[in-house]
């Protein structure tokens, strides 16, 4: 049997938590990747020693190669878990897809000494986040310019991120955005409402429903102005699934709103069949995502037909194509919750459900990841 022609192609990728996914989008994003593309290349993918206890560390997931970086993939420590997988990488692979832009300053080295190929995902406008001192906002700043100009090809996830791609560095890149079918519509069991308090009270008087977000608890994801407004309604229950004990922001909030009756505030979740019960059930998801480009969650709410209240943002706006509600501020949102009629909100999800099955689905994702690993090579 004849080989498929991305078979000899050997992939590094490197920037992430690592296997099996259990942190954010770009995790979920690799899974796919292996899940699509291991049958015609060989891929490699670091993961941190630090996020995975040793009777859960293996040398391959599904058909990827497994390595282990001692360092954390996120933080400050990030720089040196690139600088780690980048230089390792050297001797097992031709292409390197890095996600994210933390070990960018390194990049021009491998461009100038060796033949690598190098693809870079720039994420979001990382250097435009809430949480960041302006020190290390310079340096990530300073990091995106090195990335986008020492790769070979730029990923840009949303419309808004190629734009500025375009405007700033003169750089045309690939678009690709996320896939979200894999998430799945999951029926309540029996023992749902007594694990979760606020199922109890759905559909039963004053609530009607739950409102849902899963989300990093950080200042640009504006969980404050969230909660805020809902401990304002007390017949709207939401609930959020987020780090809420990783940070000073995610600790006060938690501390400030966790008593009231109609807030539930859950830890994160990474059982997927779990977290699709939570959401699948739920009757509005919020996103306040302020910063980015096309985030995976938002894109995992549309394909489960959630009718979407997000914020107003190029990078929101794109993703659900203008056919969501938007709110900037607290007032906004409070108006939404309450003048929108359940009729109007069914109509919304529908429409981004449609816009999803369309166009965000991952076996599209992979081959458009395939087509460019395979013209890396070729034209460069």
């Amino acid at each position: 049997m004849n080989e498929s022609p991305g078979m000899s192609r050997k992939v590094a990728i490197i920037g992430t938590a690592g296997l099996p996914a259990r942190y954010g989008g770009f995790e979920t994003l690799v899974r796919e990747l292996v899940n699509h593309l291991s049958q015609d290349f060989h891929i490699t993918v670091y993961c941190s020693r630090r996020l995975y206890k040793p009777a859960e560390r293996s040398g391959r997931w599904e058909k990827a190669d497994l390595v282990y970086v001692p360092f954390k993939a996120n933080g400050y420590q990030s720089i040196f878990y690139d600088l780690f997988s980048l230089f390792h990488a050297l001797c097992r692979a031709e292409i390197f897809l890095v996600l994210g832009v933390s070990g960018a300053m390194f990049l021009p080295l491998i461009r100038i000494f060796t033949n690598r190929r190098i693809i870079v995902h720039t994420d979001g406008l990382e250097w435009q986040r809430k949480r960041w001192n302006l020190a290390i906002r310079f340096f990530l700043k300073l990091s995106e310019r090195r990335a986008v100009k020492s790769a070979h090809k730029v990923i840009a996830d949303n419309p808004a991120i190629e734009n500025y791609l375009k405007q700033r560095y003169g750089k045309f890149p690939a678009l690709i955005g996320y896939g979200g079918d894999h998430v799945l519509s999951v029926s309540l069991e029996e023992n749902d409402r007594e694990r979760y308090p606020f199922m109890k009270q759905m559909n039963s008087e004053p609530f009607r429903g739950y409102t849902i977000s899963v989300g990093r608890i950080v200042p640009e994801n504006n969980y404050d102005l969230i909660l805020e407004s809902f401990s304002e309604i007390p017949d709207e229950a939401i609930v959020i699934i987020g780090n809420w004990g990783s940070g000073r922001f995610g600790k006060r909030l938690y501390h400030r709103f966790q008593k009231y009756r109609n807030i539930f505030l859950l830890d994160p979740i990474y059982d997927q069949h779990e977290l699709d019960r939570l959401r699948s059930n739920a009757s509005l998801y919020i996103h306040g995502h302020s910063s980015g480009g096309t985030n995976p969650a938002l894109v995992e709410a549309m394909h489960l037909g959630l009718p979407v209240i997000a914020h107003k943002n190029p990078f929101n706006i794109s993703t659900t194509e203008n056919q969501a509600y938007y709110f900037k501020g607290k007032r906004d949102l409070k108006n939404l919750l309450q003048d929108i009629t359940s009729e109007e909100f069914r109509s919304c999800g529908k429409r981004l459900q449609a816009i999803a099955h369309e166009k965000m689905r991952w076996k599209d994702v992979a081959g458009r990841y395939a087509g460019l690993f395979e013209t890396i090579v070729t034209r460069w």
